[in-house]
């Protein structure tokens, strides 16, 4: 697997942990998640 196609998983996979642990602000996890890719593909 190239690492976009895992690093796109593992966020995935971390995203949907928040929201079973009861995180609702889905827009508070979408900037975070916007935020962590920016900052990795730089």
């Amino acid at each position: 697997m190239n690492k976009v196609a895992q690093y796109y998983r593992e966020l995935v996979a971390s995203l949907s942990e928040r929201l079973r642990n009861g995180e609702r602000d889905i827009d508070a996890l979408v900037e975070q998640a916007r935020e962590r890719v920016i900052k990795t593909g730089s």
